[in-house]
């Protein structure tokens, strides 16, 4: 996809958005493509386009509503928490347990 400011479209921003945090090429999707998401995303499908471009990505859900999903990059993994619950101070202690399971 070209740089949204050469393009001009609105439909741009819209899917970065709205899905940008699931996008890990962006720069590769075609002009083609993004309109196609652009009007999915127009027509209310953007959890169902959640559902199928999280597909490839590990993703679970708690029972008290948080959602963790890994991801990479070339920096390495990540986990990323969203949902409600999710806090600063739940985050430290995630980490303190991941510590604590690395460190056995």
């Amino acid at each position: 996809m070209r740089d949204p400011d050469q393009m001009g479209g609105a439909f741009v921003a819209m899917i970065f958005e709205e899905l940008g945090d699931m996008l890990q090429f962006p720069e590769a999707l075609r002009e083609k493509d993004g309109l196609r998401l652009a009007q999915g995303l127009r027509g209310g499908a953007e959890a169902k386009l959640r559902d199928v471009l999280g597909a490839g990505q590990a993703r679970m859900q708690t029972s008290t509503g948080v959602t963790m999903q890994k991801k990479s990059d070339s920096d390495g993994f990540m986990i990323r928490f969203s949902g409600k619950g999710v806090s600063d101070e739940m985050i430290k202690m995630v980490m303190e347990e991941v510590q604590k399971t690395l460190e056995k």
